[in-house]
């Protein structure tokens, strides 16, 4: 028989629970919840310097909702940001490594030129969508086309957090190519559609009452949630093809 403390040594070296792992995480455990915070309150900086200009005007801003024009044209660098902050994210998933203020800058450089097409297209058609929805406010035409007009807002949106995604995972790809399976993914899985929907509004909420801690706080969590909703998709595309059997 062994001594005591023996079989003390045994038993800390049993494997723990899951409620002890949570009661007592390990070293390991803090180090990749440090990891986490770091990277996202990093690029959520990033983001927030390269969309500066928005997030001026909305600290400035009184109304935001009645300067709507002002906030459009303000968010012009945005798209570039977020297709920056989903290429940190896409390069993590790949290497496992990331420096989120260097590789921010990076894939900004490398991406911003694709990513504003597509921004600017989905800001302008944005606009008319909303012009519309207020020209029509009020009217017998709203019940009819209302819902319809929100319709389209919503997959514009979502089409282009998707193109955003593609970009990031597919910088090879055409853009023309991104928008038709950024499109096809956001009415194929609609029901991730509506929780994209429902992350964007929820933080979007939150930046309009409190900026600084929607944008900086809770700005590379929200990110990451969106991004990682887009991916899944495009990871299922790649899944199928492979699976689909080629012939000549």
């Amino acid at each position: 028989m062994g001594t005591d403390a023996d079989q003390r040594a045994s038993i800390d070296r049993r494997p723990k629970s899951g409620i002890a792992r949570v009661l007592a995480p390990s070293r390991e455990t803090f180090e990749n919840v440090f990891d986490t915070v770091y990277q996202a309150l990093a690029i959520a900086f990033s983001v927030a310097v390269a969309g500066v200009p928005l997030v001026a005007a909305l600290t400035v801003v009184a109304q935001p909702l009645a300067a709507w024009p002002f906030l459009l044209l303000c968010a012009v660098p945005l798209g570039p940001a977020i297709t920056a902050a989903f290429s940190c994210f896409e390069r993590a998933r790949r290497t496992g490594d990331l420096r989120p203020m260097r590789d921010f800058w990076i894939a900004y450089a490398g991406t911003a030129r694709r990513a504003l097409g597509v921004w600017v297209a989905t800001l302008v058609l944005g606009a008319i969508l909303v012009l519309d929805v207020m020209f029509l406010w009020g009217t017998e035409f709203a019940a009819l086309v209302g819902p319809l007009l929100a319709v389209v807002g919503a997959l514009l949106v979502v089409t282009a957090l998707g193109s955003f995604a593609g970009i990031a995972r597919h910088p090879e790809s055409r853009v023309r190519d991104i928008l038709k399976a950024a499109l096809f993914l956001a009415v194929r899985r609609w029901p991730v559609s509506l929780v994209t929907l429902a992350i964007l509004g929820a933080w979007a909420t939150i930046i309009l009452a409190q900026p600084v801690v929607g944008v900086l706080g809770l700005g590379g969590f929200a990110l990451y949630l969106l991004w990682s909703n887009s991916a899944a998709g495009y990871a299922s595309l790649t899944r199928e093809s492979e699976a689909t059997p080629t012939t000549r």
